[in-house]
């Protein structure tokens, strides 16, 4: 049975519950530092720092095993209570995965069922998009331009009412030009859109951005260096927009809207071992308003009777 570690950054078992211990007060498994029975692991940001959820980031919380999710909730957003006359941010966002372990393929009455339960994963709206956004080249070939040198060009292009303009207006309007030499940026070249605007192309209304190149294919010569600002078409043959990176059981709970209740998945969702399933949730600490860390449980039991009462 393929297994790997939650986070990033440890090297194996043995070095992650090194690291474990103790961290912050309060991440001993299975035994608390107030002498009693704890069950599970507790993930702080200083110890987890690669499960935060950042812009673009592909990195997270990932699943253990292979296995199928059994129950979840997912919280469009931080839920809130109010403390001392303060509102405090807290997630109730979780995710019941149910992993099969059978040790010998030939004893199959011999497998064991058990169960990871991921508490208090990143709500929904920590996966935004926050800057510019961001697009990859989809066209072979895409023409590097700069702005037009025409007097009177208007950079911010045509707006929704100046659609159809004078005749004598049109060259105001007209694109930004193609560099020299023919430059081009080549296939799978990330841009970072800085303005949009709509120009004139041979008399029609055509779409362009003004972007900053981030990246370029390797081992390939291209008219433009890394951080380099042009003017590209902004035609959506021509470019995908990158989406913000969202897991998949939480792509389907919000195409369905199962938002902040718990739900026992009719379709059957598998998750592999590796998959993010998601991220740190803030922490509000109540006795202290400075006091906020990113924060998440993970609980681990082989006995399916207790699920019922602690879901609810």
């Amino acid at each position: 049975m393929k297994m790997v570690l939650p986070v990033e950054g440890y090297r194996s078992a043995s070095e992650f519950m090194e690291g474990l211990q103790g961290t912050q007060g309060d991440m001993f498994w299975l035994y608390k530092q107030q002498g009693h029975w704890h069950g599970g692991i507790h993930f702080f940001d200083s110890f987890a720092a690669s499960a935060v959820w950042q812009t673009g980031s592909q990195t997270g919380l990932k699943s253990m095993t292979d296995g199928k999710v059994v129950a979840r909730r997912l919280n469009d957003a931080y839920p809130t209570i109010d403390y001392k006359d303060r509102p405090h941010k807290f997630s109730s966002t979780f995710l019941l995965i149910k992993s099969t372990c059978t040790p010998d393929s030939n004893k199959p009455e011999h497998a064991l069922d058990f169960y990871t339960l991921w508490m208090q994963i990143a709500p929904l709206e920590e996966y935004k998009e926050d800057g510019p956004q961001k697009e990859t080249v989809t066209a072979s070939k895409l023409r590097i331009r700069e702005d037009n040198p025409l007097e009177g060009w208007v950079r911010t292009g045509l707006t929704d009412a100046e659609q159809a303009v004078a005749e004598e207006e049109k060259p105001k309007y007209a694109a930004p030009v193609q560099k020299a030499n023919d430059s081009m940026l080549l296939k799978n070249s990330v841009v970072e859109i800085i303005e949009e605007a709509t120009f004139l192309l041979d008399g029609q209304p055509a779409p362009f951005a003004f972007v900053r190149v981030k990246s370029l294919p390797a081992r390939v010569r291209s008219g433009a260096s890394v951080d380099e600002t042009v003017w590209i078409s902004a035609n959506p043959e021509h470019l995908k927009r990158e989406e913000p990176y969202l897991p998949e059981w939480m792509k389907k709970a919000r195409e369905k809207g199962e938002f902040n209740k718990v739900v026992l998945p009719e379709e059957e969702i598998l998750v592999k071992a590796g998959d993010i399933i998601g991220h740190l949730s803030y922490l509000d600490w109540p006795d202290n308003s400075a006091h906020r860390f990113r924060f998440y449980h993970l609980l681990t039991e082989g006995l399916v009777e207790r699920w019922p009462i602690r879901l609810q």
